[in-house]
């Protein structure tokens, strides 16, 4: 596994338990990961499983998501389905390794954008968020570290003044539109219950 940032799996043995920080990397990590140790402070991630799609053209589409119909990847007897454990694992492995396997993680950002690429879309973003709401909602956790994961969702609305340098779908993260209205059905509980329209913002 790799994450555009600080930390990876190396290419000859590419699975979530190999992950360290990069090499050039190392010091300054291993700088931020003690005084965030002793600081009793968690390690901030940001996941963004549309991101590996958006990078890579050979990446499957289906391990973006939680309905278990993509090809796993092993990890001795683990089974990765989707991207997000296998980033999130990958991670945690790199501070393990570091001698901080314990640390707290947050993940202060994940979602989907609805727009601005071909896999920006209502259909892809509803498919993602009906995989990871249950998923949170019911403490599964990843493999290696399962239960509770605190987890913020990114973004609420649209941000019509975002630089779209990164491309293009940069404004359309939100489950809101512009104009404060939803985009489409959820179930912001992940309690299984039927999908409905989030009340939108009234005179906008």
């Amino acid at each position: 596994m790799r994450n555009s940032d600080v930390y990876s799996s190396p290419t000859d043995n590419p699975v979530p338990s190999a992950g360290r920080f990069r090499p050039d990397v190392i010091d300054q990590m291993t700088q931020i990961v003690q005084f965030l140790h002793q600081n009793n402070a968690p390690f901030t991630i940001n996941i963004y499983p549309f991101l590996s799609l958006y990078a890579d053209s050979h990446f499957p589409v289906d391990f973006a998501f939680f309905d278990g119909v993509s090809q796993p990847i092993m990890d001795g007897s683990i089974a990765y389905t989707n991207v997000f454990d296998a980033n999130f694992d990958t991670l945690l492995s790199s501070l393990k390794a570091m001698g901080y396997g314990d640390m707290p993680i947050f993940v202060g950002e994940v979602g989907w954008p609805t727009d601005g690429d071909k896999n920006g879309n209502i259909g892809y973003a509803q498919r993602f968020y009906n995989g990871l709401l249950p998923k949170l909602a019911q403490n599964k956790g990843t493999p290696l570290r399962p239960g509770y994961i605190e987890v913020y969702l990114f973004g609420l609305i649209n941000e019509d003044g975002k630089s779209i340098a990164p491309g293009n779908f940069e404004r359309h993260w939100g489950i809101f539109r512009y104009d404060g209205q939803p985009k489409f059905p959820m179930d912001l509980s992940g309690q299984n219950q039927p999908n409905k329209w989030l009340v939108g913002a009234q005179d906008v």
